[in-house]
């Protein structure tokens, strides 16, 4: 049986050498959260997610869920559980066609 595949990775979870999967936006702030640098929490989406909007024209149901489940620690270390609420925001990169970095 195959894992299930995840959509959603937080920064600390990738770096350069997870390039092809973050995508280079992604896999930037990721690679900065390495040596200590002062990186807000964020995730990215992978190229994994646009791949299957590109093969099916809808976007898959898993990343929005994976979205919020993400969010949800950072939300409540900064108190802030809406856009517009005051507090550090959290930052998200996602992939897009034909983006090389």
């Amino acid at each position: 049986m195959n894992a299930p595949t995840t959509y959603v990775h937080a920064f600390a979870e990738g770096g350069r050498e997870r390039a092809g999967l973050l995508g280079g936006k992604g896999a930037g702030p990721a690679e900065t959260t390495r040596p200590g640098l002062p990186v807000p929490p964020g995730l990215t989406v992978t190229t994994e997610a646009c791949g299957v909007r590109l093969a099916t024209g809808e976007e898959p149901p898993e990343p929005a869920v994976e979205t919020a489940r993400a969010l949800a620690g950072p939300e409540r270390t900064f108190h802030r559980t809406r856009p517009g609420n005051c507090g550090a925001p959290s930052a998200l990169t996602g992939t897009e066609a034909g983006d090389s970095g």
